[in-house]
């Protein structure tokens, strides 16, 4: 722990027993309505974002059409390959991962010995075009989660986050992204700045972020985001059965959805997030729940975000 200099003297900061491993990372979200971030830990709002992007991280999530509070996702894949369907007693029957629909046979997929289920995001019927109840869509919705570092007073201090973009918010991140593979340079060798574009579509009112570098990194801080990223992202592809048992309900409860105005950020209700740099201890990055507002005009029942 560093000593803080007053004067002639050192002074212990009285946090020497506070290591990585207690450190608490945010979530970053988008308000749409407002056109600006927010910071779960802080509740800070900012209407752009200095980032350093460590990677990518993609994943799935399958929400049932109509949301309401305390609902979960009826499916997620923390790997964009190995779905966890949510059979759940607790959950209403018809909000439980939908069988019939996906393709699979539950026979053919029975509980593991930790009690779950897991099936192949491949074979699944649900993530293909125009499989949702609506039939404008896939059902099951693709997410990319950034492991990040971010400056919330461009002051040159880094801190850890996580953001989680899908619909309208892949096609810029996959665009700036492209630069970066196609180099083969990692992202976390640039600055990047995160704005938001108020969209609106129908009565509804959204964010679509744009990507732009604005800077280069510190080289010899490359190989500390390198290993960070990894110990982020083999927590957040992590099977739920390799977490603490009182770690279970790391998801939170989803917004109700039967509403107008869409959802106050991309992803519901996001909790603050524990990870460790050597050994990740932090929650699951939390699924983004797609609106299916009842009461809205045409234009709103597939809300872009």
């Amino acid at each position: 722990m560093t000593i803080q200099n007053v004067g002639d003297y050192e002074l212990e900061t009285g946090l020497e027993d506070f290591s990585m491993e207690d450190a608490v990372i945010p979530r970053l979200s988008i308000v749409h309505k407002e056109g600006q971030f927010r910071d779960s830990l802080s509740n800070e709002q900012f209407s752009k974002l200095n980032v350093i992007i460590l990677g990518l991280v993609k994943q799935r999530v399958l929400w049932h059409p109509d949301v309401d509070d305390d609902d979960w996702p009826m499916c997620r894949s923390a790997n964009h390959t190995t779905g966890f369907p949510n059979m759940n007693e607790n959950q209403p029957k018809e909000k439980t991962f939908p069988w019939e629909k996906s393709g699979f046979d539950p026979n053919d997929y029975p509980p593991g010995e930790d009690g779950l289920i897991r099936l192949p995001c491949s074979g699944c019927q649900l993530k293909e075009w125009k499989s949702h109840p609506d039939g404008k869509r896939p059902y099951c919705t693709e997410q990319f989660t950034l492991p990040l570092l971010y400056d919330p007073r461009d002051s040159g201090d880094w801190v850890p986050a996580l953001i989680t973009f899908q619909k309208t918010g892949l096609k810029p991140l996959k665009s700036y992204l492209t630069s970066f593979a196609r180099s083969r340079q990692p992202a976390y060798t640039a600055i990047t700045e995160i704005g938001l574009d108020m969209m609106r579509r129908g009565s509804t009112d959204y964010s679509v972020p744009n990507f732009k570098r604005i800077g280069d990194s510190e080289e010899p801080h490359w190989r500390e985001y390198a290993v960070n990223y990894r110990t982020m992202r083999d927590f957040l592809v992590a099977d739920p059965s390799s977490r603490e048992e009182d770690e279970g309900d790391d998801t939170p409860s989803a917004p109700a959805a039967n509403v107008a105005s869409p959802p106050p950020a991309s992803e519901p209700a996001a909790r603050e997030e524990t990870v460790v740099v050597e050994e990740p201890v932090a929650p699951e990055p939390t699924p983004t729940a797609p609106a299916a507002p009842a009461a809205a005009a045409d234009d709103d029942d597939d809300l872009p975000f």
